[in-house]
């Protein structure tokens, strides 16, 4: 059986699921700026198109929270209207309260679907406190795993807005697309030498004003549907991997190494 989205179900169906699988999956998503061409939900869009197909792919039997469309944006909050960001604590929080629910219920698995390269550090810590508090093993997915951006665009800038992410929007919702081949090129400006953030503290700076890196212009549909395609695959597999793992074998009260022997 695949991937089954729970919020069409009955708590009494949801139940029933649960003497099948002991997994328990979110996607996490983003509400920002996608420079003059995208809209702002575009990571929404191509994450839950691929997670769409990946359910279908699946070998086992998985559960699907809704997706939560907001993540940590706030690098870009200030210069771009619309761009909503949750705060740190906000997403550790919501994740530390499914996982507390998700134990609850007798689930031992709970795998973080995450849509926006902006969430990682946040579902990184999240992820720590979860394991250590109440006990399930929580795992962090990129929806994008088993593809590259630079497969099919090689030799120029990509991440947010480029025209890897411009062509997943074609093939997702070409109606949402505005004019792309006359979006500004934008050489993303960087820290001097060897100094490079872990992350954007300006957003505004580092895009030159346009919301958006790369060279739109490039995008096809042929390539967004390639790259959906195999995301789903990549996503599909680790998510059956991770329903067949025994998380038993996190479990053992062993010491991590020998005792250290007294010399005589």
């Amino acid at each position: 059986m695949p991937g089954i989205e729970l919020a069409s179900l009955t708590s009494e169906e949801v139940g029933k699921l649960q003497k099948q699988t002991d997994t328990l999956c979110v996607g996490i998503g983003s509400f920002e700026t996608h420079g003059p061409h995208l809209p702002m939900a575009s990571d929404v869009y191509a994450g839950e198109a691929i997670l769409g197909l990946a359910r279908e792919r699946m070998q086992r039997t998985a559960l699907f929270l809704p997706t939560l469309d907001y993540g940590i944006t706030y690098h870009c909050g200030h210069s771009f209207p619309g761009t909503i960001s949750l705060s740190d604590n906000t997403l550790i929080g919501f994740c530390r309260d499914v996982a507390k629910y998700a134990a609850w219920q007798g689930f031992r698995k709970l795998v973080f679907i995450n849509f926006h390269g902006g969430n990682p550090q946040t579902l990184n810590v999240a992820t720590g406190q979860i394991r250590e508090d109440f006990g399930i093993l929580p795992f962090v997915v990129c929806v994008l795993s088993g593809t590259s951006f630079e497969k099919y665009f090689p030799n120029q800038p990509l991440g947010h807005g480029c025209a890897a992410e411009t062509s997943l929007m074609l093939a997702v919702r070409p109606d949402l697309v505005r004019d792309y081949r006359h979006a500004p090129r934008v050489e993303p400006r960087e820290f001097p030498g060897r100094l490079k953030p872990v992350f954007w503290p300006d957003w505004c700076w580092h895009t030159r004003g346009q919301g958006h890196i790369g060279f739109p212009e490039n995008a096809s549909v042929e390539a967004g549907a390639k790259m959906i395609e195999e995301s789903a695959g990549g996503v599909a597999e680790l998510i059956d991997a991770i329903v067949a793992f025994d998380p038993g074998a996190f479990t053992s009260h062993e010491p991590p190494h020998a005792p250290m022997q007294e010399k005589g």
